[in-house]
């Protein structure tokens, strides 16, 4: 397994809200782990939020008890959540902020993923699958039927979250298990990139570079070229 992550702060943003960790050790009883987060709440807040969620997250990890995956991942999140809300009710300059979170660990041919908000989990190999399920206004409208996959990449309201870390004290995080085989490529990306590159683009660039570098390099490459609105995260997995 051989991973690599990046982030970029874009082309028409300031400052980056995105924050990406991974490890291929051990943290905790977890055999590995990959975070992708996506703050929001202005300059300030969105920043914290997602670098505070990814910290307290691995702290928890590290801390915990649990042996169960599920539960470490949920309690982290959980645990995050918290942490979030409290720092946002002492602080003025930061009381709106959150973040979205997906976070996925690998044991033998399984993953576990965890997801809040509308970062995304996909899995590629002859085709492209998108695990996580986006927790946004514009999923929701798709789902019933309202507006198509096209419409709601130009929709005024696709930045629009349902759930988020942060948001409410009742935090309720989606948790997938997904066989892997050897070949897959595991990405986790903020919507910086699928926003700006197409899925069937994301799936040939991670079939056709050499390395899992120059895939991740692409994809932020691309995702600026066409225009680069929001900051750009990519975690990408070689299994």
């Amino acid at each position: 397994m051989e991973a690599y992550m990046m982030t970029d702060v874009g082309m028409k943003r300031s400052s980056n809200q995105d924050y990406v960790f991974k490890t291929t050790d051990p943290i905790g009883a977890l055999p590995n782990l990959f975070l992708l987060a996506d703050g929001m709440g202005g300059y300030k807040g969105g920043e914290v939020a997602s670098k505070d969620t990814v910290e307290k997250m691995c702290d928890y990890i590290e801390n915990t008890d649990s042996s169960s995956i599920v539960e470490i991942l949920t309690g982290a999140a959980k645990a995050a959540n918290s942490a979030i809300i409290k720092k946002a009710s002492d602080s003025e300059i930061l009381k709106n902020m959150g973040t979205t979170i997906v976070a996925a660990t690998i044991e033998g041919d399984n993953m576990t993923v965890l997801n809040v908000g509308d970062s995304r989990l996909y899995i590629v190999d002859d085709d492209i699958r998108q695990i996580t399920h986006d927790h946004s206004y514009v999923a929701e409208m798709v789902s019933a039927g309202a507006i198509t996959k096209e419409q709601a990449k130009n929709h005024s309201d696709r930045n629009k979250i349902t759930r988020a870390v942060g948001a409410e004290s009742r935090l309720n995080p989606d948790i997938f298990e997904v066989a892997l085989k050897k070949g897959d490529k595991v990405l986790l990306c903020s919507d910086g990139l699928y926003n700006m590159v197409d899925d069937d683009i994301i799936k040939s660039v991670l079939n056709s570079e050499k390395t899992v570098p120059d895939a991740a390099k692409k994809l932020v490459e691309l995702a600026n070229k066409n225009g680069g609105d929001d900051n750009v995260s990519v975690v990408i997995i070689d299994i």
